[in-house]
């Protein structure tokens, strides 16, 4: 388990394919992360699906799906590109 150390973590919680979205950047709101790559080196030709398990920080409910006051209301979807890079 990865814990919050220099990772820049974007979604898109529009799904254009463009991460400048309103609360894109959830660099500083996440405590815990999981990541299984898709491939140990780049010289592997089998190349399998990677996940990510992320715990976000949630206390003003802003990623709650059903808080219909929340920015992100509607936008918490299934699939939601995220990207984790280190800084």
């Amino acid at each position: 388990m990865t814990t919050p150390a220099n990772y820049i973590v974007e979604a898109d919680w529009d799904n254009d394919k463009k991460y400048n979205n309103a609360h894109s950047d959830l660099s500083v709101l996440w405590k815990e992360m999981n990541i299984v790559r898709g491939r140990d080196s780049e010289l592997e030709n089998d190349m399998q699906v990677g996940t990510l398990e992320m715990r976000l920080l949630n206390q003003d409910k802003l990623f709650s799906p059903a808080y219909a006051a929340g920015d992100l209301f509607g936008k918490l979807l299934p699939r939601r590109r995220i990207t984790v890079k280190t800084g």
